[in-house]
């Protein structure tokens, strides 16, 4: 899952960083660009901890009617998750941790905590 995770953060990280690096004269379109990353990770934050017990709960029986191992491997969706909180920290570190805890939990309802 780490791997996975890697596999669309660290990329899409440094796209970003390099993105904004050339955007850098023209800094209206890249506060506003940074304005609009903080409120949207702010929103996705306070749902996040809001609501994660009902999500991962509905999630949960989802899976378990779907009979899902587990250790489901899931490495498209694990990539994306990766790849949006990687952009999400080169953006604004602001909450990319809580959401990107609530859509692991949320895409591996049945893994242990531990794992």
């Amino acid at each position: 899952m780490v791997g996975w995770l890697a596999l669309g953060s660290v990329p899409a990280s440094v796209g970003t960083l390099l993105l904004l690096s050339q955007r850098q004269h023209a800094s209206g379109i890249s506060d506003a660009i940074l304005k609009l990353a903080l409120g949207v990770m702010l929103l996705a934050t306070a749902v996040s901890l809001v609501y994660r017990k009902p999500l991962q709960s509905w999630f949960a029986n989802r899976a378990l009617a779907r009979k899902e191992p587990a250790g489901a491997r899931k490495p498209i969706a694990t990539t994306l998750i990766g790849a949006s909180i990687g952009i999400a920290v080169s953006l604004s570190s602001v909450g990319a941790g809580a959401v990107g805890a609530t859509a692991l939990l949320l895409l591996y309802p049945l893994m242990p905590m531990s794992k």
